[in-house]
């Protein structure tokens, strides 16, 4: 499941091309097309390595300035999306950073 602690990045098996502002995005495992307006490219190209949701929420907020309340609802509803669709990939906590249980 996403949350904000989770770390984000670009699923390999994407192609990619920006026109206009926007990207559009081919799945290689499914053969289907995506597009991203420009808010949302800002945020596919944050993710180019792994990045954890909520630094992600609070950089986007800051440069938007715009509500972290809301700026963080549209993310995660963003991410889900593109989770489901094989789009990134999401790992639950960055590993080397994780707390002994």
């Amino acid at each position: 499941m996403l949350t904000l602690n989770s770390h984000v990045f670009q699923a390999e098996e994407v192609f990619v091309s920006e026109i206009d502002g926007e990207l559009v995005m081919m799945s290689t495992e499914n053969g289907a097309y995506y597009n991203l307006d420009p808010i949302g490219t800002d945020v596919w190209n944050r993710i180019a390595e792994p990045t954890e949701v909520e630094g992600l929420c609070r950089a986007l907020s800051a440069e938007y300035d715009a509500d972290p309340d809301i700026i963080r609802r549209d993310v995660l509803a963003l991410l889900d999306r593109m989770a489901e669709k094989g789009l990134i990939g999401v790992r639950p906590q960055d590993v080397s950073s994780a707390q002994p249980a």
